[in-house]
């Protein structure tokens, strides 16, 4: 069964699961790590069964708790190629996270 729950959505942090019963992906993850982890669990979503981050644009509303995140569960990232440079220039991400670039055929 699929899965689409907003956590959090306005100027103060944007972030929505996009999965099924079992795993899935975060859109966006715009509040501070913890925040994202209660309110995953609070949808039964433990934050070991997230399996990419789709991330919009560098706004601090969708990125502040991305960098914690990613080095407690080092997954995937997508992005733009815009997006992926701006996280790796502003010490979000490394070179070495793996990535994948949305705009690339």
């Amino acid at each position: 069964m699929s899965r689409f729950c907003p956590l959090f959505s306005g100027s103060s942090g944007n972030s929505t699961f996009v999965g099924t019963s079992t795993y899935g992906i975060l859109v966006d993850i715009g509040c501070s790590y913890k925040c994202t982890c209660t309110a995953l669990l609070e949808r039964n979503i433990s934050p070991k069964d997230i399996r990419a981050v789709a991330v919009t644009h560098t706004h601090s509303d969708h990125t502040s708790g991305l960098k914690t995140f990613l080095k407690k569960h080092p997954v995937p990232l997508i992005a733009s190629r815009i997006t992926i440079d701006a996280l790796i220039v502003n010490g979000i991400i490394t070179e070495e996270h793996p990535t994948f670039c949305a705009d690339d055929d």
